[in-house]
């Protein structure tokens, strides 16, 4: 697994190694060198510029495997730490930033982004089978590091500072790597056959442990375009984005796609170096097309990085295949470009299933969201509306309490005796003032009737595809009365 030792870094220690990793996510020349690299799942001997990647996707894959489970309400704890640290190290806020974003304090961010890096930290730990030192009483006063041994591998430079930017380590004891234990690295040639084995295993590994969940396809491009501005700025390509405005939601793995994205926007940087890089996006059928072409200044550097390119763009294809998506890669006979294009599916309507005993208002409904991506589906009745739950699942449920025989309350009891029907979001509509008794009961919202067009988009915009779809919400009512109590998520457990 590891080629080597490392020699015991107190939790401390660790924990500001991986710290100092994720501010570099997307420094491919700084996780090459960094002490984590030696760490990673890769053969003996590979190279420095594979490690880095491996230790990336290692990072990633981490940071994914703390997403809290569909059930979880997006006001825990469990999700303020994902989010903090999507948005701290994935997408690359400030501190100030992710403050604003989550509305918290800056003491609790402070209190949920240590508890949160404590999580990667353990989780790291146990995948690379790391043993704790205790850390000294009266620690020295110089620059927390760890020492890493290594009997097999290639040579690596001095470990990086771990301060936010880098810095080297002072030599000496505790130093990252002493003269004779570079002296004892055997310097092993990287295997390519090796490497490729490894990315595959990995990406079959990634393809069969997919999360999937609603992604926003132009966000997540136009925030990997931005970090990989240096990158661009070193290879001295202008890049260019132009995405279709209003593109609806794929549905797929965050992880997965951002390999996929990362692998082609990296090879498409290094065969436009000197030159320039196109990217769009636009709709295509029931799919969204990412089409990127690279033309480069200089020929020769380009066609030096085309057998390296080759993995990544296999890599990627795998995953594109995983998704139900198509990539088709072109390298002209002119040197100096290269395109590719991935056509992925977009999401699925969501679906809401409307009981009431009026036509008219169901097709109130389905005027409102007409231009808003619902698919309406309409009952009459609580026995068909609950022969629909159980046949279609849709995304919401609204309901209406006053009809004849078996009312809402029955269909929302029905509903939450049922496994298969629990978990549905259930929103009660009526002309009764009565949110305390649905939110007793299991609702999600109360929307009192007549609804306004403003009222019901509100009232489903958690469950929009793109949006995190929470366990409990809280909603505005229908206008009726602006001081009816919101029910927010802790209302929502306490009434179960």
């Amino acid at each position: 697994m590891v080629a080597g030792s490392i020699s015991n870094p107190s939790a401390t220690e660790f924990e500001q190694l991986v710290r100092d990793a994720l501010l570099h996510l997307y420094d491919a020349a700084y996780l090459q060198t960094h002490p984590l690299a030696q760490l990673v799942d890769a053969p003996p001997g590979n190279s420095a510029v594979l490690r880095g990647k491996v230790l990336l996707q290692t990072l990633l894959d981490t940071i994914d495997s703390l997403h809290p489970a569909p059930a979880t309400p997006t006001d825990s704890r469990a999700w303020r730490s994902y989010r903090l640290l999507e948005l701290r190290y994935i997408e690359g806020l400030t501190a100030g930033e992710v403050v604003v974003q989550l509305a918290i304090s800056k003491t609790q961010y402070q209190r949920d982004h240590a508890r949160a890096l404590d999580a990667v930290a353990s989780l790291l730990r146990d995948r690379w089978q790391i043993r704790e030192r205790r850390a000294p009483e009266q620690p020295s006063p110089s620059v927390t590091r760890a020492t890493i041994r290594l009997t097999a591998g290639p040579p690596l430079a001095d470990a990086p500072g771990l301060g936010p930017h880098p810095s080297p380590l002072p030599q000496g004891e505790g130093g990252a790597f002493s003269h004779g234990e570079r002296a004892g690295v055997r310097d092993v040639p990287p295997d390519p056959e090796s490497r490729e084995s490894l990315a595959l295993a990995e990406t079959e590994r990634l393809a069969a442990q997919m999360n999937p969940d609603y992604v926003d396809l132009t966000s997540a491009l136009t925030d990997l375009v931005a970090l990989l501005q240096r990158m661009s700025q070193e290879n001295r390509t202008t890049v260019s984005l132009q995405a279709r405005p209003n593109l609806p939601p794929i549905y797929g793995d965050r992880v997965a796609l951002r390999q996929i994205l990362l692998g082609l926007l990296n090879t498409a940087l290094e065969r436009g170096a000197g030159g320039r890089l196109d990217v769009s996006l636009d709709l295509i059928g029931r799919g969204i097309a990412v089409a990127l072409s690279a033309s480069a200044a200089d020929v020769m550097s380009s066609t030096d990085q085309a057998g390296r390119a080759g993995l990544e763009v296999e890599v990627a294809r795998r995953l594109v295949v995983a998704l139900g998506g198509t990539l088709e890669v072109e390298s002209p006979d002119r040197p100096g470009s290269w395109s590719a294009r991935v056509v992925l599916p977009v999401a699925p309507c969501p679906t809401i299933l409307v009981m009431d005993n009026q036509p008219d208002f169901i097709g109130l409904v389905a005027r409102y969201l007409a231009e808003h991506g619902w698919e309406v589906v309409g009952a009459p009745d609580v026995r068909q509306a609950e022969s629909l739950a159980l046949g279609l699942r849709p995304t919401v449920i609204l309901v209406d309490v006053m009809m004849p025989g078996q009312d809402g309350w029955d269909l929302l009891l029905a509903l939450k005796a049922r496994p298969e029907t629990r978990c549905i979001p259930v929103i009660v509509c009526s002309v009764l003032y009565e949110p305390q008794v649905a939110r007793a009961l299991g609702a999600v919202a109360y929307l009192a009737k007549p609804i306004s067009q403003a009222a019901l988009l509100g009232a489903l915009a958690p469950y929009r595809p793109g949006s995190r779809q929470p366990s409990a919400i809280s909603l505005p009512s229908g206008g009726r009365d602006e001081r009816e109590p919101q029910m927010n998520a802790d209302e929502h457990r306490a009434g179960h």
